[in-house]
């Protein structure tokens, strides 16, 4: 590369601020920290540090030829999966079967998530 070309990159990049490092201050603040861990109480499932119990709340159901899905709590589970102790048994709509230490509960889909 000729001299004068060489001069002429380097005035360029120090006038855009790239030389200098500028461009890093030039980027906007983000808005929230990625690696800060979720409030789940939002999805329903409680805080057991502050003794907050969690309350299955179903959300969905998705009943299709082979294949059914259930929405407890923001978890979205298929037969024989569980969260926070409760397996999916079945799925019906507007409501599902799971079990819970062994004893078995039918819950139906919350009111207000429904729509037909």
């Amino acid at each position: 590369m000729p001299r004068p070309a060489m001069w002429l990159l380097v005035a360029l990049l120090i006038a855009s601020g790239m030389w200098a490092g500028e461009a890093e201050e030039a980027r906007p603040p983000l808005r929230f920290d990625p690696f800060q861990i979720p409030d789940l109480t939002r999805l329903g499932i409680g805080n057991a540090e502050r003794g907050e119990a969690w309350e299955p709340i179903l959300r969905a159901t998705l009943v299709a030829e082979g294949d059914a899905l259930a929405d407890l709590g923001g978890v979205v589970l298929r037969v024989d999966e569980e969260t926070h102790g409760y397996r999916l048994v079945a799925v019906r709509a507007f409501e599902a079967d799971f079990e819970l230490n062994g004893e078995a509960i039918t819950l139906p889909v919350r009111r207000a998530e429904r729509r037909r």
